[in-house]
């Protein structure tokens, strides 16, 4: 009998990425029935629907994204209780996603939602790199000059009672840095993202993609990142390195399959798959 997959997806919502599209066509191509259906999640007799679709009666449920905000702890706490296989638990989008969670691994940062507390940084003198804690897709990422507290205030008046990261800035930032993305237990793939406006790597920012693999300490990042998502149980991540520091972690829905494939003018749909096959093997992790 083959194997089945459910992927979530808000039908809302805009899709980001081309994962809604490359992801189902390569588990179809692998021989595995695959179902999509909404983030929207039921319980009926102890048991976790999206639809008519139970959720524990397939190999494994892939939500692409973290779907509407709107219920977002309820949804979480049904996945977990599921008794699904989950590409990600819960406790992978809840406590690692995005930047605040791997700090040890980033240039020096500070994070608020008052602008106060980051304008006293940077009234100490040196740049700094200023984004969202949410933020993704290159948006609302301002270098702050030394001493220029009002550009602090003013960025973060855009997005009232948002949190905000401010890392020192890194020379290396503006050189590029490299996407690797965690399949299951395996790397299945690195390239290069250089900004064209020496600050934005993302491909949806205007970076540009190259083929190319991370150097040795850029590599130890992602080693040590990848040994903590393990821990975790997550199967499905992007890892940004640059300049021997972690620039963020990717579990809700990242992209880069599509550039991989166009890098390196093969399709990695197979080893995608292969990589989930041989991962769906370990014992699962409790959410």
């Amino acid at each position: 009998m083959n194997r089945t997959i459910l992927f979530l997806s808000d039908p809302r919502a805009e899709p980001t990425g081309d994962n809604h599209m490359t992801l189902p066509v390569a588990f179809r191509n692998g021989n595995w029935h695959v179902v999509t259906a909404s983030h929207a999640l039921s319980v009926r007799a102890g048991d976790a629907y999206a639809g008519e679709h139970r959720l524990k009666d397939f190999d494994l449920v892939w939500p692409l994204g973290l779907g509407p905000r709107e219920g977002f702890l309820d949804r979480m706490q049904l996945l977990a209780h599921s008794d699904a296989r989950l590409i990600n638990p819960p406790s992978v989008y809840l406590l690692l996603h995005g930047k605040l969670a791997w700090t040890d691994l980033q240039p020096e940062t500070h994070a608020a939602d008052d602008w106060r507390v980051l304008a006293d940084v940077v009234g100490q003198g040196g740049e700094w790199l200023l984004k969202p804690a949410a933020g993704s897709f290159g948006r609302d990422v301002t270098r702050i000059r030394p001493f220029d507290t009002a550009a602090v205030r003013s960025a973060m008046a855009r997005s009232t009672d948002s949190w905000f990261v401010l890392q020192r800035w890194e020379s290396a930032i503006a050189m590029g840095e490299w996407r690797s993305l965690l399949v299951g237990d395996r790397i299945i793939g690195s390239y290069r993202r250089t900004p064209t406006d020496g600050l934005r790597a993302n491909l949806a920012a205007g970076g540009h993609a190259t083929r190319g693999e991370p150097d040795s300490r850029n590599q130890a990042v992602v080693d040590s990142v990848r040994a903590r998502l393990r821990a975790y149980g997550a199967g499905f991540a992007a890892i940004d390195t640059s300049g021997g520091f972690l620039v963020e972690v990717n579990v809700a829905n990242p992209g880069g399959l599509g550039t991989l494939n166009s890098l390196h003018g093969l399709s990695v749909n197979s080893d995608l798959v292969s990589a989930i096959e041989a991962w769906l093997q370990r014992p699962t992790r409790a959410a």
